[in-house]
């Protein structure tokens, strides 16, 4: 029977609470409160023979990711301040979005690549005890797809967050002290 963490002290179990998210060009890193990790389901297909239904693998279907940031008080100034309400927003304006305050600002869309632009490459880094990667999740194309600017309460104390569903069309995982690639 092999070791494993049960038994050998050597062997640590990655932990929920040893991470790191980078968006880079949203807000700082220390702002993500929480991040649900990649996922995917596979589609299939049904085909019927007779009385029996065999199932058939289909495609693969990333799912959002969920993000969760501190909204602090700090200067309006992007640049050097720490508003993410603004980051958050400013990032839609510069994927093409605009108020429509004339009848011209109607006619501008959202594209992908500039909402690829805006955002940045989001990566998820997962750390050992001593602040090292060891895993490592690169989500591609990203955009934002929806965002809750949260809720205020006179009877709470807590802090304010933003909530975001970041929407990609794959992640790369990198794995081992070195990051390498997951391929055949």
């Amino acid at each position: 029977m092999a070791d494993s963490f049960w038994t050998d002290v050597a062997v640590d179990p990655k932990r929920s609470f040893r991470w790191i998210f980078r968006l880079s060009n949203l807000v700082d890193q220390w702002l993500v409160r929480s991040v649900k990790k990649p996922s995917f389901s596979v589609g299939n297909i049904a085909h019927q023979y007779i009385n029996h239904t065999f199932y058939y693998p289909g495609r693969v279907n990333w799912n959002p990711v969920d993000v969760t940031i501190v909204d602090p008080a700090g200067s309006p100034n992007v640049k050097t301040g720490n508003d993410s309400a603004r980051s958050v927003l400013l990032s839609v304006l510069q994927a093409g979005y605009k108020f429509p305050n004339t009848r011209t600002d109607s006619a501008t869309s959202i594209s992908k690549e500039k909402a690829n632009t805006a955002l940045g490459t989001p990566i998820l880094e997962q750390i050992d005890s001593d602040g090292n990667p060891i895993e490592e999740w690169i989500l591609k194309n990203a955009w934002v797809e929806s965002v809750d600017f949260g809720n205020l309460d006179y009877g709470s104390e807590e802090m304010v967050t933003i909530s975001m569903t970041l929407r990609y069309d794959w992640a790369e995982l990198n794995v081992g002290a070195a990051l390498t690639p997951v391929r055949l």
